[in-house]
């Protein structure tokens, strides 16, 4: 995205100006931009769609919505390599691309977890079998095994770390790092061959997490079944 385009801020009540280059990875956050092609058949109901999640967000967290249309900028975003649309960019460390459902249900779901902080230190780092096992004689413990080179690992992990937050104290998140000496021998013990792996320890019993890429949403419906004391073991 080294073009610089002109977009026009998504807003019911007024329409601004901004150099697409000032929405740069590095330079802002919590910026939304939609490229659309209004000559395309519906090509417009993605900016209603983007206005109804603006409205729905104002008020409870600061994100600014832009659009940008390829009748108007066709030859640099040509050259940028946009050329199906719609195409959605959220910019919270960097621009990512939503690949999801384009509903506002969706769209709304994904930009509030997107913009989210998380905190990391909610997350416990693996230390020793033996700690991990006495804690889970007291709660549950729902642990990630992974490996820093695995793109899934690392796309699954703030997802864990807003789970952490969530479901603490009822449950502890614990991240276990194979490759390191702590980790390494009870990732070897357990016979683990896939990253992202996830089991959940509790009173002397393992239970392994199907992982899919529901992420938080998956997670969250889970470890329900274990928080307030309520447990389905």
């Amino acid at each position: 995205f080294a073009a610089v385009l002109l977009c026009s801020f998504v807003n019911s009540q007024r329409v601004r100006e901004k150099r697409f280059g000032e929405l740069s990875p590095g330079t802002s956050n919590n910026e939304v931009v939609v490229f659309y092609d209004s000559a395309a058949y519906d090509g417009t109901e993605i900016v209603s769609t983007m206005e109804e999640v603006a409205a729905r967000l104002e008020g409870t967290m600061k994100v600014n919505f832009w659009k940008c249309d390829f009748q108007n900028h066709e030859s640099a975003m040509s050259a940028a390599g946009l050329t199906t649309f719609p195409q959605i960019f959220i910019s919270v460390e960097g621009f990512s691309r939503y690949r999801e459902e384009l509903t506002a249900d969706a769209i709304y779901n994904y930009i509030q977890f997107a913009v989210t902080p998380v905190y990391t230190n909610d997350v416990y780092a693996f230390s020793s079998e033996q700690i991990l096992l006495s804690i889970s004689q007291q709660i549950p413990v729902f642990v990630r095994f992974f490996e820093p080179w695995c793109m899934h690992s690392k796309a699954v992990k703030k997802h864990f770390q807003l789970t952490a937050t969530k479901h603490k104290p009822a449950v502890q998140l614990v991240d276990v790092d194979c490759q390191q000496s702590a980790g390494k021998a009870f990732c070897l013990k357990l016979g683990l061959k896939e990253y992202p792996t996830f089991k959940l320890f509790f009173k002397g019993q393992t239970i392994d997490y199907d992982y899919s890429e529901d992420y938080w949403k998956g997670f969250d419906s889970f470890l329900g079944k274990y928080s307030g004391g309520h447990t389905e073991l």
